[in-house]
């Protein structure tokens, strides 16, 4: 999957990632969930700090899924 010309995995910014999320809830009218990756930060505030910055972009919450640290991925598609 792509955003902006971009593969999944962290690389849009956190400005590019509420941005689109900001037109895309002000376009349709229906509940939209977010994908924010690993939250857009290294720390637990800054992750905080992105849940709030995605509910006030219009979102209704967003997927929670377990992300293995990235060094347990090497090497697998």
């Amino acid at each position: 999957m792509t955003a902006h010309g971009h593969g999944d995995g962290d690389h849009l910014s956190r400005d590019q990632a509420l941005g689109a999320i900001s037109r895309i809830t002000a376009t349709i009218d229906v509940p939209v969930t977010a994908d924010i990756e690993r939250g857009y930060a290294t720390d637990p505030a800054g992750v905080g700090e992105t849940v709030r910055s995605v509910l006030a972009a219009g979102a209704v919450g967003k997927p929670s899924l377990p992300q293995p640290p990235a060094s347990t991925l090497r090497g697998r598609p």
